[in-house]
């Protein structure tokens, strides 16, 4: 359960997670009664931000920054 903030909805959709309005305790409370009402909707919820979340991990994005800069400036190999 986190704040529908830009920052994090930049990354989850409200499939990926559940999101309360920032500043809304009525908000926030709803989400929590949702999520204890429903612990199986709950958890395919928590699967795909987890699977968001790998995907752009700082392991995942490291490697794709890597394979970039290596794209673009090559190893030197001697011939």
């Amino acid at each position: 359960i986190a704040p529908r903030s830009p920052g994090i909805r930049q990354y989850f959709g409200t499939e990926d997670l559940l999101f309360f309005e920032l500043g809304d305790a009525d908000d926030l409370a709803r989400q929590l009664e949702f999520a204890y009402a429903d612990p199986d909707a709950v958890a395919r919820v928590v699967n795909r931000g987890q699977d968001v979340y790998r995907a752009n991990s700082w392991w995942h994005q490291r490697a794709n920054l890597l394979d970039a800069v290596v794209s673009i400036f090559p190893p030197d190999v001697p011939s």
